[in-house]
């Protein structure tokens, strides 16, 4: 009789396991009549198809690719390794300017050991608002932890497929202009600038030193390295002048310098068409410069909606004033084939017109006060001119408070950081001005 009652026991237990889902341990045995029975297992819980989805989105919104990889099955996982994965979702996140994800679930199919979770995706961006991405499918396949996901780059974005990535076309408009007090320009888009070139066997080269340290305001020894790492009868870069500043010194520059202008291909005074800084470096610091979005500071840009490659304000009124000055650029995000063909354009932002910025600077004045601060160093080059590391001077209006020059020395170009600049070793001279014990890059008249 005892017998069957365990017997009966045993079975009762039998289908509470089944029903359960869980797998009892081996090794346990019936204490009254020693028949060996399987013990019970803790009962684990299993995802259904619809909330591994849910949980994979719920960490895509954190950000917890470590969470998301967890829920791929482990052949996606030899397909694409973790790194390769991160990357897929970092790419495409930054191109979208990714805030988000909502999903609505549609419907289930569940074929065997896979599963087909239909739904609906729409994705949040900072720039580019809702992309709507609807009649998704997400698979999941049936392993021993459960239902997995057989991810694939399509899991990002429908139509993600192997080679296309997500691309941003920016369309800027002309960047505005940054005019003193007077309605005269400072800085002009699209202005004339002049590059020099010299050969120095064709020069009155000590004459040609001094004409040069005097109209670019650079230190003459300065100009003398510049030349001693060329041969006499090598070609090289000078500098780049305003176009105004050129003309009136043209015909100096031709009798003294060799610097004539043709219209041949000997010529030594090459035309630019970029962004002018009137009077060269009379006020880089107060207007500061523009130059491609700084590595070390992409994801800053990157919010504000630029891309890595795009022209922004690098410093002063030219940073500051980045949003009016730019405008806001017309967008599109598309999916590209390594072809280059379109596959699909997943949204646009449209942009706003640039507006140009006045300062209280009087032009004139601010290149007076430029030029003296220059002439006093250079006076007093082989006295205190040596020694002193830099001055700055300041003039205002004491009625109104309003800065009319603001002048630091040494000053810089602004063109060196230009990626139009006809400078052929722009990037040695910017590390020369980092590592200048003069600091010129620092603004003096409110830095120090």
């Amino acid at each position: 009789m005892k017998m069957r009652t365990t017997a009966v026991i045993l079975s009762v237990l039998g289908l509470l396991l089944a029903a359960c889902d869980v797998l009892p341990l081996p090794g346990a045995s019936d204490s009254e009549t020693g028949a060996e029975v399987e013990a019970i297992a803790p009962v684990v819980a299993r995802l259904s198809p619809e909330e591994v989805v849910e949980q994979f989105i719920a960490a895509w919104n954190a950000q917890d690719t470590e969470t998301m990889y967890s829920f791929v099955s482990p052949r996606s996982q030899e397909i694409y390794p973790f790194q390769i994965f991160e990357n897929r979702y970092t790419v495409a996140n930054d191109a979208m300017q990714f805030n988000g994800v909502t999903y609505t679930i549609n419907d289930t199919q569940e074929q065997g050991l896979s599963t087909a979770v239909h739904y609906d995706v729409s994705l949040e961006s900072s720039v580019f608002g809702t992309i709507e991405d609807p009649n998704r499918t997400m698979r999941l396949v049936q392993g021993e932890a459960g239902w997995q996901i057989a991810w694939t780059p399509m899991d990002i974005i429908d139509g993600l497929a192997a080679g296309v990535n997500i691309q941003v076309d920016t369309r800027f408009p002309q960047r505005a202009n940054i005019y003193d007090r007077n309605g005269n320009i400072l800085v002009e888009e699209g202005g004339s600038m002049v590059a020099l070139y010299g050969v120095q066997q064709d020069m009155n080269v000590e004459r040609c030193l001094d004409l040069l340290s005097v109209m670019l305001r650079r230190n003459r020894l300065e100009l003398v390295q510049l030349f001693g790492g060329y041969l006499p009868e090598t070609f090289f870069h000078i500098d780049e002048v305003d176009r105004d500043t050129y003309l009136s010194n043209r015909d100096n520059l031709q009798s003294i310098c060799g610097i004539f202008d043709t219209e041949d291909a000997n010529t030594r005074v090459r035309d630019l068409v970029t962004r002018r800084y009137w009077g060269g470096n009379i006020a880089t610091h107060i207007t500061g410069y523009t130059g491609f979005v700084p590595e070390d500071e992409l994801q800053l840009w990157q919010a504000r909606g630029y891309q890595a490659g795009d022209i922004v304000g690098r410093a002063g009124i030219e940073r500051t004033f980045e949003e009016d000055l730019a405008g806001q650029p017309e967008r599109v995000l598309r999916m590209i084939e390594p072809g280059g063909a379109t596959i699909r354009e997943l949204g646009g932002a449209t942009g706003s017109d640039p507006a140009p910025v006045t300062l209280t600077i009087n032009r004139e004045l601010q290149a007076v006060v430029a030029q003296t601060i220059f002439d006093a160093y250079a006076y007093a080059a082989n006295n205190w001119g040596s020694l002193a590391t830099g001055t700055a001077a300041v003039v205002m209006d004491v009625n109104t408070g309003e800065i009319l020059a603001l002048a630091s020395y040494p000053t810089f170009e602004a063109g060196l950081f230009n990626p139009n600049t006809s400078y052929p070793n722009a990037l040695q001279q910017i590390v020369a001005l980092n590592t200048n014990p003069r600091s010129p890059l620092s603004n003096k008249a409110v830095q120090e």
